[in-house]
């Protein structure tokens, strides 16, 4: 026997044939008759004799029965929320590991079986020399690829243990859904039809949009100055609020939009404080919610009373923050349809607004207002549509401040001041002269002279 014979199943095959030889007879021997010629015997099998040897082996099942047993598992690139996916148009590879387990006697020419839509291409098989595996790729019906591959080096021992990779690759065309991967275990062997249920595993492959929408945004100008000159009142001060909004990826936006929110009026007041002159849009449309056309009497706003100086002195310095909550009536929302969007496309949204600075004039005392705009750019609402940035939203904030009194305001405001304050004064003094606080009586006190007196001796005692 040969040392390195590896095939131990099939068994080794003996075949021996058998003739007559030449019949030779004496001639001293030959009498009158002639000698007789022998005749082979006929036989089913002719002259051919066939034994078969098999090897011997120690077999843990009564029929030396094999059991495969597949797991399998994907190695996804990207998770959300703890849960894998792969999102289309991701340029990175899908990876497939495959674990096979004998659990039972040898397993002679083991091979598995993968089935896998055709949008997967299969790429090739990690270290594929060094663990003896060969595949072939074979198309079938309703657009299934099947790959068949042989494992291990014609026969996988009892406990043996193969962990094999495969790399896939996903159509980028692809629809979104749950992609069905099959691998089943077969070999040459005999199993035990108790043993087959473990032979197969299945497992999905998540298929999403991966969507990452970035916003941004900027006011011109950012700042102004109110209150420092005479003003008729209207909306005198002009401002665009600009938006842009960026598909940095990996997958394509569907149906994506922008919200924006921009404060209208400066509460309690009921002045009409900004107003939305236009819209623009570089993808898609937009339209404007809360929107009401202007009636107010802006050139009549009314003015603080003096008493209001008083109380909020013009030399101290407030703050006023104007944002907008969800559904807030005293807020303008404009939303823009932006519509599909490409990895790396953007779009920019200008928004032009006007503002009447004489409804900041109605709030006493000095002040320094700050009017956020805030915008929030989300794809569409979709189970396969995973919003990564979870809708952060980009903050605008437009600054005025109060500007110099005039010098008319300020000798008013002094003239009054001294007024009250003289006024408060006198009442004070009459009051404590009626209550005789000024005629008081002051009593005297009767003192002993400090006239020099002689002491006396003491013979005169």
């Amino acid at each position: 026997m040969q040392r390195d014979v590896q095939d131990i199943f099939t068994p080794i095959l003996f075949e021996l044939e058998y003739e007559l030889g030449e019949h030779s007879v004496p001639k001293e021997a030959s009498g009158s008759l002639p000698p007789l010629k022998p005749i082979q015997q006929k036989r089913e099998n002719g002259n051919q004799v066939t034994n078969q040897t098999e090897f011997a082996r120690y077999c843990a099942w009564v029929n030396c029965s094999t059991n495969l047993r597949v797991s399998a598992s994907l190695v996804l690139p990207r998770s959300h929320n703890n849960v894998n996916y792969f999102a289309l148009g991701d340029k990175k590879t899908v990876m497939l590991n495959v674990t096979l387990v004998n659990a039972g006697d040898d397993a002679f020419l083991p091979r598995m079986h993968l089935r896998f839509p055709s949008s997967l291409f299969f790429i090739k098989v990690l270290d594929a020399e060094m663990k003896y595996v060969s595949c072939e790729l074979t198309k079938e019906e309703n657009a299934i690829t099947g790959l068949d591959c042989s494992v291990g080096n014609i026969f996988i021992n009892s406990l043996e243990k193969h962990t094999i990779s495969f790399l896939l690759d996903v159509n980028h065309s692809s629809s979104v859904g749950d992609l069905s991967i099959t691998v089943n275990a077969t070999c040459e062997s005999s199993e035990n039809e108790d043993l087959l249920h473990d032979n197969f595993a299945s497992l999905m492959l998540p298929l999403r949009y991966g969507v990452n929408l970035t916003n941004h945004g900027f006011v011109t100008p950012s700042t102004f100055i109110f209150g420092h000159e005479k003003s008729s009142g209207g909306f005198t001060e002009k401002f665009n609020f600009t938006f842009k909004v960026m598909n940095v990826g990996p997958s394509k936006a569907l149906g994506s939009k922008v919200e924006i929110d921009i404060p209208r009026y400066m509460v309690p007041y009921p002045h009409i404080l900004l107003n939305i002159l236009y819209v623009k849009t570089s993808l898609g449309s937009c339209h404007i919610k809360n929107s009401t056309s202007v009636s107010d009497d802006y050139y009549g706003m009314p003015k603080p009373f003096l008493f209001e100086y008083l109380v909020f002195p013009p030399l101290e310095q407030r703050q006023r923050h104007l944002y907008c909550m969800k559904k807030d009536p005293t807020c303008l929302y404009v939303t823009c349809m932006l519509g599909d969007m490409d990895v790396g496309k953007e779009a920019t949204v200008l928004v032009a607004v006007e503002l009447n600075s004489a409804v900041l004039q109605i709030y006493p005392g000095k002040i320094v207002i700050a009017m956020e705009s805030a915008a929030i750019a989300s794809p569409m609402k979709e189970l396969y549509v995973l919003d990564l940035q979870e809708e952060t939203a980009a903050s605008v904030v437009l600054m005025g401040r109060s500007g110099q009194m005039s010098l008319n305001d300020r000798a008013i405001i002094l003239a009054v001041s001294l007024f009250i304050g003289s006024a408060t004064l006198a009442v004070l003094v009459i009051c404590l002269k009626k209550v005789g606080f000024f005629n008081r009586w002051i009593p005297t006190l009767e003192q002993d002279s400090w006239l020099y007196v002689p002491q006396k001796s003491c013979d005169e005692n």
